[in-house]
């Protein structure tokens, strides 16, 4: 490998970063959605919300869940790829992962708090 290469990979984020990074961006904007959708349902009052409004609460919490799984998945290939890096990319790795697990734990606080709603 090239010298020119080698800094490539030390600075430049890989795949696998990129992967689990999109993942809680979709989960983040996903969560303020039905947020915003608890929220409604909440200004209407329990008897006023309709049935959509209640469907469409049901169906983001099932995306929420989803969009959940697959982050957590992406997480969890980026330590295992971190662990079995090379010495010059690893620590890179290992702090991308921490910061994206703390986001993503944070994330998980929001997710809870929304679903002790409606």
């Amino acid at each position: 490998m090239s010298f020119a290469a080698a800094e490539r990979a030390t600075t430049q984020p890989d795949a696998t970063t990129d992967r689990a990074a999109n993942a809680l961006r979709q989960l983040r904007q996903n969560v303020a959605l039905l947020e915003r959708l608890c929220d409604m349902v909440d200004s209407a009052g329990a008897a006023g919300a309709d049935a959509e409004l209640r469907q469409q609460v049901a169906v983001q919490r099932g995306v929420v869940e989803d969009l959940t799984r697959a982050t957590r998945r992406h997480l969890t290939e980026l330590l295992r790829d971190a662990e079995n890096s090379p010495p010059a990319t690893a620590p890179r790795r290992r702090a991308a992962h921490a910061r994206l697990r703390t986001d993503f734990e944070r994330v998980e606080d929001r997710i809870r708090q929304a679903t002790r709603r409606p």
